[in-house]
Formats: C-alpha cells, sequence, structure tokens
C-alpha cells in the first residue's frame, strides 16, 4: 500500500456498503422495489441505474438535508409552497427541462413533481418526491428527495405510457422509514 492510498484510508472515512439486489435498494430512509422485468445494475448511497423492458434505463438520485431542516407534521405544511416551488426550479435547473411541471401531495404526505419535454426523437421524464416529515429516529431532523429520470421514443406510443405508468407506481409506492 502506497502513501496516497494511507493517506486516503485515514482522510475518507469508510462507508458501509449499500444494500440492494437486482429488485430493490434499501436506504436507510426509504425502500424501493422494481417490477418484474426492471433490474437495477448499479446502486450506492446516492444513485442507483435499472433497466427495464427493451432496455429502457433509469437514473435515480436521493439526497437527505442536513439536520437543521426538521420539521413536525403542522410546520411541513406551512413550508409546502415554497418546498413545491423550490422543486419547479429543480426541474429547469437541475433537469433542465423548459416544461411546466406537474406537482401534487400524495396522501402519506410527500410531495410529488413530474416534468416531460420532447427533443428531437425522444421524450424526457423527470421526477420528484420530496419527504418532508421522515420517521427514521436517526434522521427525524431531516427531509429527503428522490429523483428519477428516465427518456423514451416518442414513436413509443401506447407502450411508452404504460412503461411509464409502471415508473409512476413504483414511485407512489416507495417506503418511508
Amino acid at each position: 500500500m502506497g502513501f496516497l492510498d494511507k493517506l486516503k484510508e485515514k482522510l475518507l472515512p469508510k462507508e458501509e456498503p449499500f444494500p440492494w439486489d437486482a429488485q430493490s435498494l434499501r436506504h436507510r430512509i426509504f425502500t424501493l422495489r422494481l417490477p418484474e422485468g426492471w433490474r437495477f445494475s448499479k446502486a450506492d448511497w446516492r444513485s442507483a441505474v435499472a433497466a427495464g423492458p427493451a432496455g429502457q434505463a433509469i437514473e435515480l438520485y436521493y439526497t437527505v438535508t442536513e439536520p437543521d431542516a426538521r420539521y413536525t407534521a403542522e410546520q411541513a405544511e406551512s413550508i409546502r409552497p415554497k418546498v413545491l416551488e423550490m422543486m419547479r426550479g429543480l426541474v429547469r435547473y437541475d433537469a433542465q427541462l423548459k416544461a411546466t411541471p406537474t406537482q401534487s401531495v400524495l396522501p402519506n404526505g410527500v410531495l410529488w413533481t413530474e416534468a416531460s419535454e420532447t427533443k428531437g426523437t425522444e421524450q424526457r421524464f423527470v421526477f420528484y418526491l420530496t419527504n418532508l416529515v421522515l420517521r427514521e429516529p436517526e434522521y427525524r431532523e431531516r427531509s429527503a428527495t428522490i429523483c428519477l429520470r428516465t427518456s423514451l421514443p416518442v414513436a413509443s406510443g401506447a407502450l411508452g405510457s404504460e412503461r411509464l405508468e409502471t415508473l409512476r407506481g413504483v414511485l407512489r409506492s416507495v417506503e418511508w422509514h
């Protein structure tokens, strides 16, 4: 082991392995399961990659805020408009889509933001889920966002709509801890 390897070992904390398999991943704050025909090929504590029917690829990114972003259910309700506005900004600046997003609040209080845009022969989609009130004791003082990105050929028609609805279902069924 060389000098740089020893220095890296001392400076960078060892991260425990990320718990995932081909059908699911289990982050400390959520569990996400893929439907039949979809498989994860890579996952770590910040992102994951999966593929589905006809090689359709999806990319997932997840973030957890700093501990000072603690919200009770009542506080989360009051800041919801600001967070939804922030999510619209993510669609434009992070996902680089000019489309106006569709936004809603799911029955479990999770904020949903979705947008799509056609570029050439491809339609790009982005979904953001934001949970302002986490139950896991270690993460009670934080909020979390999951981002899913994918594209479909414009000509995919009903088959593309079916795949997209499958992905929406996957995101709606995320189990928050």
